[in-house]
Order: structure tokens, then sequence, then C-alpha cells
């Protein structure tokens, strides 16, 4: 699994975000990212949250950045439920995620604002529900 996880971090995974940041559909970006959100496994989004993160401000700005950062947040809160917080801190690397896509777009609407930080909540909950 870690001869998998290094290829996929080191190979895969930088080709696939290079490749959709090139695409010019705002559906196929959207697309494209949710299939890495869906298709690989928890433990290669763990090695590979920052990069994966950092990728979301340069789609088109049409994309809806906010339901792939969700999605991706629902994803690993669901990991963490099952197997516990991971050795960095996941929940700052979503936190800074989240303040960066809202002061990017002046112009996210406060409901869609609110359902990020609904969402880091409900990471949050999950995260250390053991601990209250």
């Amino acid at each position: 699994t870690t001869r998998l996880v290094e290829v996929y971090s080191k190979t895969v995974l930088p080709r696939v975000l290079a490749h959709t940041t090139r695409l010019k559909d705002k559906i196929a970006q959207e697309y494209v990212m949710d299939c890495v959100i869906q298709v690989f496994p928890d433990e290669f989004h763990l090695e590979t949250l920052e990069r994966f993160l950092g990728t979301i401000p340069n789609l088109k700005s049409t994309v809806d950045m906010k339901s792939i950062l969700i999605r991706m947040m629902d994803r690993l809160s669901a990991y963490v439920a099952e197997h516990g917080l991971p050795d960095f801190d996941m929940f700052a690397m979503f936190q800074r995620s989240a303040r960066d896509l809202i002061e990017a777009k002046k112009d996210m609407h406060i409901r869609d604002i609110l359902k990020i930080h609904v969402a880091l909540v409900n990471f949050a909950l999950e995260a250390w529900s053991a601990s209250l």
C-alpha cells in the first residue's frame, strides 16, 4: 500500500490535477475533481490533501469550488469517525482552504459561506466527538 500511495502522490495525482486545471469546461473540472474524491482511497487523500486543496483555487472561477471542498471534508470526516485523526492537523488545512476560498471569491453568496462553515463545524464534531 505504501508503494501505491507513493505512485499516486508523486505521479498520478499531480498529472490528474494539472490536466484538470487546463480543462476549459467548468463541468469537466467539477466532474474530474469529484471523481478524484470518490474513486481513490482515504489513505491516498490523507497523503495528498494539501496538494488537492491547493488546486481548488486554480479551477475556473465558475466552478462550484465550495462543493468540492465540502465533499472532501465529508469524505474524510467519515474516515476520521472510523479511524481517528491522522498525525497532522487536517482541520487546520480545511479551515485555511475555506478561508482562502471565501477571501478569493469576493462575490460568494452568504448562503455558500455558511455552507462551508457548517461543513467545517460538522468535520470538527466528527473529529472530536469522542472527546466531547
